[in-house]
């Protein structure tokens, strides 16, 4: 009798920082972006996103898309305005093989960051809101994932200009973290 093992190649983790993830640095030219960054993306789409209506304040400003993947697998996507002469200063990830330097991750719950102590900062913005971790990663976080007491401090933030301190109570059972960002000003 022969046994066979199938052996499933480990998934390689990156670390997200104030300077970026793996090939792809904040500040770096997108002319410089590599094809693709072993265990990160193996391909690139660029679109080429029109904007809005430039009368409407709130409209999106015309900008380009570039969407990375891993196989068939949206790992993260960076876009350039026009002000950001050609130049990544924003970038947002999707992959939970992508984490900060505090553990957190897309898919990680939402209670890892709640329990974070140090270096994080709840933030309202218009219909934003979420946690900033040392001053440049955001992580967005869904009205859909909030309970009516984390509601009424979202919506508190409006009427009394009072910043939030969210807890573990203010957001629903087995909220997940979807996206995580890093921006550079």
């Amino acid at each position: 009798m022969t046994l066979c093992t199938i052996g499933y190649a480990q998934e390689k983790k990156f670390t997200l920082t104030s300077q970026g993830v793996g090939c792809i640095q904040m500040g770096m030219k997108v002319t410089d972006i590599p094809e693709s960054c072993e265990g990160l993306y193996n391909k690139v789409e660029k679109k080429v996103i029109p904007g809005g209506d430039p009368n409407d304040f709130e409209a999106e400003p015309a900008h380009d898309q570039y969407l990375f993947y891993q196989g068939k697998v949206k790992v993260m996507e960076i876009s350039i305005t026009p002000e950001d002469e050609g130049a990544i200063h924003y970038l947002t990830v999707y992959s939970p093989h992508i984490e900060t330097e505090q553990g957190l991750h897309p898919g990680s719950p939402i209670k890892d960051l709640v329990n974070l102590t140090e270096g994080i900062e709840w933030q309202i913005e218009g219909e934003y809101y979420g946690a900033v971790i040392n001053g440049c990663i955001a992580i967005e976080l869904k009205s859909k994932y909030l309970t009516p007491s984390g509601l009424n401090k979202y919506e508190d933030v409006f009427v009394n200009e009072k910043e939030p301190k969210f807890f573990l109570k203010d957001f629903k059972p087995g909220s997940k973290i979807e996206e995580i960002s890093v921006y550079q000003e």
